[in-house]
Formats: C-alpha cells, structure tokens, sequence
C-alpha cells in the first residue's frame, strides 16, 4: 500500500531543525518531533531532490541524519521525511544548507547547566571567572579558525589556534560568560 504524504492529527510535527557542518564534505541534519517517528532526508542541489537517505529503523522524537560525499562550498536544498507508527507520512517544507570550503574539525554545543562534547572535542571547560577553555584534536601544527555562532547559521571568527606537535587546539573564549549558548568550531585554515 502506497502511502503519501499527509497532514492527518497523527503526523509528527516537525522543530528544532539544526544543520551541523562536520567537514567541507559531510553533514549532519538534526531536528525534533512530537511524535515517535522514523526519520529520513531527502536531499539535493534544487527542489527536485533527487538523493534519498535510507529510512532510519528507530522511532524516537530526537533525530539526527549524517549526508555524506557532498560538494564543498555548494548549497543543498532538502526536506525531512518521517513515517509514523500508524504508516503515516509527514514532508517538511524545503530548507537550505551551504557545504562549508573548509575541514571543520570540530562543532562544539555548549548550553546552560550542560556540555555536550562530540568526537574530537577534549574539553569545554566554564571557569568561575566567566570564561570558557575550548579544546580540541587537529592535526598537529595545522592553524585552525575558531568560529563561534549564537545561531548555527552566521559564523563570526574570533581566533587563530595552531596546534601544538600533538594536535591539541586550545582557546580561551573570555566573554563565554555573556553568552553561554554559544557555538563553537574550529575550521582548518
């Protein structure tokens, strides 16, 4: 039975939906829904799609789906798939997303009373001082950009960090008291 794509009561609504740049050629698409469902993303380089991720086997409401093999520095349009418990489809409205053109080594998620820290990352440490000690693995002796957003969409740059003969990157973010849902990431240069 084919099934297509619905608005009935049942369908999972669709927020939060987040783009998390992991290298000039890979990205991970992230959202939430209020409905258990199963996630999948169809994608590409104009509303014609034409790429489809595999249908995730999980029903959950917190989502994450990885694009791999994408062009650096070339914007994808794309849209979220989720089938619900009952078969139901639910298709999102079209986003965008622009591939970044360089390695970016690390996306770091601070937020209030937590720390989130992805593969990478050695620490996010906030001092009592209202600074923030951001570290991460890089190739040793490369100079990475440390970008930091309030939004995961515009990147301000705010630093230059070699790394030292082991791959560590550090910086000390001393305004991370005022903002501490800032974003953080290190893009090789």
């Amino acid at each position: 039975m084919q099934i297509g794509a619905t608005s009935l009561p049942s369908a999972p609504s669709i927020s939060d939906v987040f783009f998390d740049p992991f290298d000039k050629d890979k990205v991970g698409i992230r959202w939430s829904t209020d409905l258990q469902a199963q996630p999948q993303i169809e994608y590409g380089l104009t509303t014609a799609y034409g790429l489809l991720t595999p249908l995730g086997g999980k029903f959950q409401t917190t989502h994450k789906v990885q694009l791999d093999n994408l062009e650096p520095q070339t914007t994808y349009h794309f849209r979220i798939r989720l089938r619900d418990g009952k078969g139901y489809l639910k298709v999102s409205s079209d986003y965008i997303f622009t591939t970044p053109n360089n390695r970016v080594r690390d996306l770091v998620f601070p937020s209030p009373g937590s720390l989130y820290a992805p593969p990478g990352i050695s620490a996010i440490v906030p001092a009592s001082n209202g600074h923030a000690l951001v570290s991460g693995v890089g190739a040793p002796n490369v100079t990475s950009g440390l970008q930091v957003s309030l939004d995961l969409a515009n990147w301000i740059s705010i630093a230059v960090v070699t790394a030292d003969n082991s791959g560590l990157l550090q910086f000390d973010d001393s305004v991370f008291g005022f903002f501490p849902s800032r974003f953080y990431r290190f893009v090789e240069l």
